[in-house]
């Protein structure tokens, strides 16, 4: 015969449910309520939180990515130098200047270009006074110390063996601007002796002419003069480049500097 089950009265049921710690037995024994609901889930921040730190990460992702993209870009873009193995010690970086910064930065002026007939005349080559009289102007032109610079503590610049000169201490070194100037006297010299009947046989002075012409010629495309220049006012369809306007270094400033830091008090061009 089955047992019989008397229904429990509603009000008794409702006081349960009501009270989370009210026990009832389970499999004989008696639990609360309360261990039978489970949890809600705890979080350990905000949701706002979780947001503004996703955002904060999307931000420096984005400053990342454009910093490397920008660093490959100059990488990519940076200009190969002519030779990469004499461009690594330089210090200096202006143009036409000292790579190791012993020499200083000059200013610059606007110069006109003009005929000088104390260098330079169409009678230099057919009479020998006045050939003379524009080498000794030459001459005077070129600073004390032959352009040549005393270095100190060379040892810790990137520079070829210096000169030495004798009952002077210390290490000269040529600056280019008047080894270029240098040149060109020699070519003129050379060629004025030619047109006045006296050629030079002196075969280390043939060496130093021919030197002499490739020297200016990379010297020159080194500077890159980038003034332009129409046609002659006195030759018709030809460039002489006198009335035009050039950005050069102060000379004034260029020659006080070799002369106070001259390597000897030599005078003239040799």
């Amino acid at each position: 015969m089955e047992p019989q089950y008397a229904p429990a009265p509603r009000d008794s049921f409702d006081a349960v449910l009501e009270d989370s710690d009210s026990m009832y037995l389970h499999e004989g024994k008696p639990i609360r309520l309360q261990k039978l609901l489970p949890s809600p889930p705890r979080t350990s921040q905000p949701a706002s939180m979780r947001q503004r730190l996703i955002v904060i990460g999307l931000v420096l992702n984005t400053i990342l990515l454009t910093s490397i993209l920008v660093l490959v870009a100059k990488m990519y873009y940076a200009p190969i130098p002519l030779h990469a193995e004499t461009a690594a010690p330089t210090k200096g970086s202006d143009l036409l200047g000292e790579v190791n910064g012993v020499v200083p930065t000059f200013p610059t002026e606007k110069v006109t270009f003009d005929g000088d007939s104390r260098y330079a005349n169409k009678k230099m080559f057919k009479d020998e006074a006045i050939f003379n009289q524009i080498l000794r102007a030459w001459k005077n032109a070129m600073p004390v110390g032959k352009g040549f610079v005393r270095v100190d503590n060379r040892k810790q610049y990137h520079l070829q063996e210096p000169f030495h000169l004798k009952h002077i201490p210390g290490d000269g070194y040529s600056i280019a601007v008047y080894h270029q100037y240098h040149c060109l006297y020699m070519i003129m010299h050379a060629h004025g002796r030619l047109s006045f009947g006296k050629p030079e046989h002196n075969p280390d002075m043939q060496r130093h002419v021919t030197h002499c012409f490739d020297y200016l010629r990379q010297s020159a495309l080194c500077c890159g003069d980038s003034a332009l220049e129409g046609q002659s006012k006195t030759a018709k369809g030809m460039a002489d480049g006198w009335g035009v306007q050039h950005v050069c270094k102060s000379n004034s400033e260029v020659v006080d500097w070799i002369e106070g830091n001259r390597f000897s008090n030599n005078t003239g061009i040799s």
